[in-house]
Parts: structure tokens; C-alpha cells; sequence
């Protein structure tokens, strides 16, 4: 189809061609200007040694010097990759989130073109008054203020800090003078009518201005920080207008795609002001949410620029609960190629103050040191959890599961599980080792290229202990023989096989006798099998274990058959991997000769059928 000249001029200006470039120009340093978003780099259209290749994002344009080759960001990807100018067009859209047009939208995408232009005129003008109001006699508090911040001059004019005046209506009155209609003030959410009588009353009034840009560099709105101590609201940002819709948009982004397009990684702090620190010292590729939490539409542009984010809220459980909820946006959409990180700060602490207290280099360290997703989903589930307590453990790994399942990739999903199935394992053998008053084993000295943490390593130490046969045969009692599963549910349920497939399998086997009663062997396989299980059974029945057990043998009778697995309950490495001595906890069947023994042997089977019941139901 051909799309109509309004919609790809809304393409072109919703789409950085820098950052379209960038993928596969690498620009020069030396000759570029990220400031004024103005590159150069070797043209990708024929061999040359000196960067004559220029892109300017003002203009939204590119041009070989040595070559002649010129266009926008459509005609490059129609010249690189030889698409068709509708496929260009309809791969910027979806990377800019436009919807394909209607026929009957044409009109009304019009008036809106128009709208923006005057939109645009009415912030470019206040944004000229702002930098001279900071500059003038008046502005001698901002500057103040803004070395007591550390902002250096260079810093102040790279951002377009500014400065607004302090009077009720002195901006509206100034750029009406200039031309600007009063109704596109308002719109550009600059001013707003008064409550009572007539006239325009200034949204910003004596404040530091902050522009917040789109991805050409061009003003849609405005960030301020009250000067007057007094003041309830330290931090303001523009309303939302036609331009600006905060949710969509990133503070700092069409400066920080760029660098990010070379450095792999982009840099996620709380406010402006963190990302201006960051700026200027060193991390270039900072941006940051504007006044609410990290939303899914500016995840994912996130992720179209840099396949590493790293998010560095402040130190304080403000900055915490930031952090939690910003997983929480990324985890549904996590990919494999995407990599997340968490760079802690110290507490009560954010990047400006890191800045000040440890320099740049300290700044680098913490994001050289931020943690990867799994260890920063396991620190946010372990946040206040009491785990010297049963319940506080219990609680503790339900959030880290919950928190696993917000992945929708399976594949992706069943890896993070796995990982912390090894890391409960490996608690689990830290504390036996405690009880038997035997200190944890001190890993070996790890070369830098590897990974692995202690608790990954004491995981292992785990898996030697129970043997692949042990965990082989005790399944295959269970397969055989369901009604162990329901008798031993709760002992069953503090044995942690270190075979993610068998303990995977067991724990079904625990949940379907739970739910169903008098379950037997042929129904428990039909029922592992629709569930997916076919390929581990398969193995599990063609190993020696199954030849030999007597779980199989055709006459064992059913006293037999108990004796034998608790024989294998009480072997040292089933029973230390069940927790602390005593009965459920040895993974020994309580007796029940007495009445106290009856009642614990109800007890314990009536909660493994409460939780098994609402597995099920939750699986299916």
C-alpha cells in the first residue's frame, strides 16, 4: 500500500535517524557532536578511510560527502537492506508503536501535524526565554543553586537548563509579545486560565527548567525544580499536550540511543537530575522515567536501542519499590537476548550524592558491579524474609516462584526456576552443614571470566550428595506405588531431589495423589504423560533402578513395599536433605500407634492435600 505523505512524515518525525543509522555506521568521536546530535562516520555505501558520512538529527537527514548518497531514515534502510519503501516504512512505524493508517484517519492526521508545528513553535520560544532568564541579572539563584548541585556550566548548557521566571504570568506575557496565540500556551502546557477573572497564569514560576525532548532534540515539554524551599511541589513536569505523553517518553534518550547504540547498555535512573549526574560523570547513556514508575511502552523502546539495561534507583526503599515494580514491567517481556541488571546503591543514597562522595570512578564501580536478574529477583523475594523460620522459607520461595512465573516464555521461564531450585538447594546444604556443626566448604579461588556465586557451587557440593540412583528409586516407588506419595506428602515435601526433571516429577506425583484418591500406577502415568512428561519417564523406566527395585517386583507385598521405602527415606542423604532430625523431618513416616501419632500423621497428610489441591488447580 502506499501510505499517505502525513503518516510518514509522523514516521519520520517519531523515528531517530541517528540511532537508524547507528546500527550500522560506526560514528567518529572526535569529529561527531553528541550535543548537537550532528555525526559523521564512514559512509556505508562505498569504501573510505576518513568519515565524510554526515547525519544531522535536526534535520532528520543524512549525506555522503565522498559519494553523494543523501536521504532520511527510510531511504537507508531501503539502500542497506533493500527493502521496499512501504516494508522501510511499515519497520519504523512498529519500532516508533504507529498503528498503519485508514483511509478516513488522513483528515484528522492533518489537523494534528498542525496542531504539533504550533505546539512546537510556542516550547521552542519558551525554551529560548528560559536560557536567557537563567543567564540575566535574575538568574544569579538558579546558577547558585546549580553549583551547589555540582552542574557545571558546560553540563547546564549541553541539557538547556534554564530558568523560569518568578512572576504569576511573566512567560505567558513575555511570549504572547512574541507571537505566541494564548490557547497554544495552554496547549503546550505552559500556562493554564485562572480560576477567577480572565488572563493566563504560568505553569512554572520561579524554577530551574529541565527541556525534555524527542528523539530530533526538539522541546515537548518541560521539567522544573522549585528554587523556594517553601514550596510543596520540589519537582514539576508539563501536563500532558498532543507532544508529550510521559508514559511514552524517556528523559535524555535521543542523547543517551546513540552512545547506548555503541556501548551495548543503557542506564535507567529515577529522575532528570540522576541521569544530568551520570551525564557528567562519564555515563553518557542515562535516562530516566519522568515522575512515574518505568512503563511497558518505555521498556521496550529500551530494549529496541541497547540489549543491556541496568536500573539504578536511589538507595532508599523508595528506590527499592522502584526497582521491583520495573522488573516487574520487563519480566512478562523478557527475552533471551535481553540482558537486565540491578546496580545497587548505598542506602539513603542516589547518583548525584554517589557523584559527590566517590567520583566517577565510584559511579563506575557500582554499575560494574550490578547484580544480574536472577540475583535481583532473589534479593527483592528475600527483602525482610525471616529464614531462620519455616513459614518465613516457605513464604520467601513462593515469591521467588510467583516472581518466575511472570515470565511468558516457557523455555526462558523453566531457566529461572531451575536456578532457583539449585540456589534453595544449595541453602538447604548450607544449613545441614550448620547443624552437623560443620562449616561450609570455601570455594575455590573463580577466575573472572567465571560466573558462578558460592551458593551455586555448595548447589553442586548438593547434587553429589544424593546420587542419580537414589533419586532414581525413589520416584519409581511413587510411580509404582501412589499411595506412598499421599502417606509421605508432607515428608515428601521437604526432599529436594537436586535432578530438576526427577524433582519435577515428584513433586506431580505428590499433587495428583493428593487431589485424587486411590490413584494408581496406570492413572498416574496416563496423567504424567498428558502433561508432558513422556520423555523423563521413558528414561526413568529403561534405567537399572527400574530392573532391579523392588518397587517393581510383582510379588512384594504391600508391607514390604512400605518397609522398603522407608528404608530409603532414612538413607543419610535423603534424610539430611529433608531438614532437622525428627520424623516428618528425616522424611520417616510418624507413627501411628498413638493417639499423638495419629493426629500428627492427619495433620501433616491434610496440609499436603490443601497445598497439593491448590497446585493442581493452579497447573491446570
Amino acid at each position: 500500500m502506499a501510505f499517505p505523505r502525513w503518516f510518514i512524515d509522523d514516521v519520520l518525525a517519531r523515528t531517530s535517524i541517528v540511532e537508524v543509522v547507528g546500527r550500522r555506521v560506526a560514528y567518529d568521536r572526535r569529529k561527531s557532536n553528541p550535543s548537537r546530535r550532528d555525526f559523521w562516520g564512514c559512509c556505508p555505501f562505498h569504501d573510505e578511510k576518513t568519515p565524510s558520512f554526515h547525519v544531522e538529527e535536526a534535520k532528520g537527514f543524512y549525506h555522503c560527502f565522498g559519494c553523494g548518497k543523501s536521504g532520511t531514515a527510510i531511504t537507508f534502510l531501503e539502500e542497506t537492506e533493500g527493502l521496499p519503501r512501504d516494508e522501510a516504512v511499515k519497520r519504523l512505524a512498529a519500532e516508533a508503536g504507529l498503528a498503519l493508517p485508514t483511509a478516513s484517519e488522513s483528515r484528522a492526521a492533518v489537523a494534528r501535524a498542525a496542531e504539533g508545528e504550533r505546539l512546537s513553535a510556542a516550547l521552542a520560544k519558551a525554551q529560548a526565554l528560559f536560557l536567557a532568564e537563567l543567564q540575566g541579572g535574575s538568574g544569579r539563584e538558579a546558577r547558585a543553586y546549580l553549583a551547589r548541585r555540582g552542574i557545571d556550566e558546560e553540563t547546564a548548557r549541553t541539557f538547556g537548563i534554564g530558568l523560569a521566571p518568578a512572576g504569576w504570568d511573566t512567560t505567558s506575557t513575555r511570549l504572547a509579545a512574541a507571537g505566541i496565540a494564548p490557547e497554544a500556551l495552554v496547549a503546550a502546557g505552559l500556562a493554564r486560565p485562572r480560576r477567577t477573572g480572565g488572563g493566563l497564569v504560568d505553569v512554572f514560576r520561579h524554577r530551574v527548567t529541565i527541556p525534555i525532548c524527542d528523539l530530533h532534540g526538539r522541546v515537548i515539554a518541560f521539567g522544573a525544580r522549585a528554587l523556594d524551599p517553601a514550596e510543596k511541589a520540589k519537582y514539576l513536569n508539563s501536563p500532558e499536550t498532543a507532544l508529550f505523553h510521559k508514559g511514552e517518553v524517556l528523559f535524555n534518550l535521543h542523547r543517551a540511543g546513540p552512545v547506548a547504540r555503541r556501548s551495548g547498555r543503557l542506564v535507567v535512573v529515577e529522575g532528570y537530575m540522576d541521569a544530568i549526574a551520570l551525564a557528567q560523570g562519564g555515563v553518557a547513556e542515562a535516562v530516566a522515567p519522568l515522575g512515574t514508575a518505568l512503563t511497558l511502552a518505555q521498556a521496550r523502546r529500551l530494549f529496541q536501542i541497547a540489549p543491556e539495561v541496568v536500573l539504578m534507583f536511589d538507595g532508599d526503599e523508595a528506590g527499592r519499590e522502584a526497582t521491583r515494580r520495573a522488573l516487574g514491567v520487563i519480566l512478562p517481556d523478557l527475552r533471551a537476548e535481553w540482558t537486565v541488571r540491578v546496580a545497587r546503591l548505598p542506602d539513603g543514597r542516589d547518583p548525584d550524592d554517589l557523584l559527590r562522595e566517590a567520583g566517577a570512578e565510584g559511579l563506575k564501580r557500582v554499575l560494574a558491579e550490578a547484580e544480574p536478574l536472577a540475583e535481583a529477583l532473589w534479593s527483592a523475594a528475600g527483602a525482610g524474609a525471616e529464614l531462620d523460620d519455616p513459614q518465613g522459607r516457605q513464604r520467601f520461595e513462593q515469591s521467588l516462584f510467583a516472581t518466575a512465573d511472570l515470565i511468558r516464555d516457557p523455555a526462558l521461564r523453566r531457566q529461572f526456576r531451575d536456578a532457583f531450585r539449585e540456589r534453595l538447594q544449595a541453602q538447604r546444604a548450607e544449613r545441614r552443614l550448620a547443624a552437623r556443626g560443620r562449616a561450609a566448604p570455601r570455594p575455590p579461588p573463580l577466575s573472572p571470566a567465571v560466573k558462578a556465586s558460592p551458593l551455586a557451587l555448595l548447589a553442586r557440593a548438593a547434587r553429589r550428595e544424593i546420587g542419580t540412583n537414589t533419586q532414581r528409586s525413589l520416584v519409581l516407588f511413587l510411580m509404582h506405588h501412589p499411595w506412598l506419595a499421599e502417606r509421605h506428602a508432607e515428608a515428601l515435601s521437604v526432599v529436594i531431589l537436586p535432578d530438576p526433571q526427577l524433582e519435577e516429577l515428584k513433586q506431580r506425583i505428590v499433587n495428583l495423589a493428593a487431589v485424587q484418591q486411590s490413584l494408581d500406577s496406570q492413572e498416574l502415568k496416563g496423567h504424567l504423560l498428558a502433561q508432558g512428561a513422556g520423555d523423563i519417564l521413558k528414561g526413568l523406566f529403561a534405567s537399572l533402578e527400574a530392573r532391579r527395585s523392588i518397587a517393581v517386583r510383582p510379588g512384594a507385598t504391600e508391607d514390604e513395599i512400605a518397609a522398603s521405602f522407608r528404608d530409603l527415606l532414612r538413607r543419610p542423604e535423603l534424610a539430611g536433605n529433608a531438614g532437622e532430625p525428627g520424623h516428618i523431618g528425616r522424611g520417616i513416616e510418624p507413627s501411628k500407634s498413638s493417639e499423638a501419632g495419629r493426629a500428627a500423621h492427619r495433620m501433616a497428610s491434610g496440609v499436603a492435600r490443601i497445598r497439593a489441591a491448590q497446585l493442581f488447580r493452579r497447573e491446570r
